[in-house]
């Protein structure tokens, strides 16, 4: 067995009793530019499908109790509903036509992303990395195998306030 994650690799031992190994899934990192720089960046973003699982919420809600700019990158089934609960805040932005060549140049440009979903791995927040942009990441699944100190920072539970903690932070 092939597991892309340790989450995936102990649910294949916990439901099938067999041991695997965890080749991550590829990621054309090459494509992206890295951008060490801080001083350019502004904002936090979520990248990827606005569907429930993913809890955009979250990162709305939190960052409209800090007054922080968000962007908002993707689209879905919740999209109407996130835009609903972001009315009336002008820090909340949505971008449903971003195409991959500008996603590639919007990577870097960002404080932070967001990512306060459990995913089996999370291509997104890799590919944000590669740019230099920290992942603020839900501490479950597998953002805990490649998100360190140095890349990022974990929220505990999965709530506004241990999103609005970390974000302080």
């Amino acid at each position: 067995f092939v597991a892309i994650s340790s989450k995936v690799k102990n649910r294949i031992q916990k439901y099938y009793d067999r041991e695997s190994i965890i080749i991550y899934p590829p990621t054309d990192t090459h494509l992206i530019k890295l951008n060490p720089e801080v001083s350019n960046r502004s904002g936090y973003v979520v990248f990827g499908a606005q569907v429930a699982y993913k809890r955009a919420d979250l990162a709305i809600q939190a960052c409209i109790k800090l007054k922080l700019e968000l962007t908002l990158v993707g689209n879905g089934s919740e999209h109407t509903s996130l835009r609903k609960l972001a009315e009336g805040h002008d820090n909340i932005k949505f971008r449903a036509d971003v195409d991959d060549e500008e996603k590639l140049e919007l990577l870097g440009t960002y404080k932070a992303m967001i990512f306060p979903q459990e995913e089996d791995y999370g291509i997104s927040a890799i590919e944000c990395m590669a740019a230099g942009t920290p992942v603020i990441a839900y501490k479950k699944g597998g953002a805990k195998d490649y998100i360190s100190p140095e890349s990022g920072a974990f929220f505990k539970q999965q709530t506004v306030e241990s999103l609005i903690s970390t974000l302080k932070k």
